[in-house]
């Protein structure tokens, strides 16, 4: 990658490898209103100096995955799902099928996921799980 890309740039690819995941919407952008199960995306930090000359611009996404409302015994295994480190619904496995996201950045990885927990979001309560991504762009 020959000049890092926009936070913004990477986000919306981030959001294009989510895409893979059948039934599960996607937005680059934390939502005001949510239709789950969805996954959005933010910016958490940018290291700028991870090499000389400012080279290897480290960024720290979090996507934020949320499914049904937290008291749904499916919300709980939507999860299970989301959070498994292969399989269809793999959060993990879709983001990291494509290190590079088509070119956009030098690599990426998920680092963590969890713990999922309770969100509320226009009065009602969803079950949430973040999961951290480190780009190296």
């Amino acid at each position: 990658v020959s000049t890092t890309p926009s936070v913004s740039h990477i986000a919306a690819a981030i959001e294009t490898a989510l895409q893979t995941i059948s039934g599960l919407r996607t937005a680059p952008y934390l939502a005001d209103s949510i239709s789950p199960p969805i996954a959005l995306v933010s910016i958490e930090e940018v290291l700028y100096h991870g090499a000389f000359a400012g080279g290897d611009v480290v960024h720290t996404f979090t996507v934020f995955v949320v499914v049904q409302r937290a008291s749904d015994r499916a919300g709980a295994q939507a999860v299970e799902g989301f959070m498994s480190q292969a399989g269809d619904n793999s959060i993990r496995a879709a983001i990291e099928a494509d290190p590079t996201l088509n070119g956009v950045v030098s690599t990426l990885y998920v680092e963590k996921s969890g713990p999922p927990a309770p969100v509320i979001i226009n009065e009602a309560i969803y079950l949430s799980v973040p999961f951290t991504v480190i780009v190296h762009a």
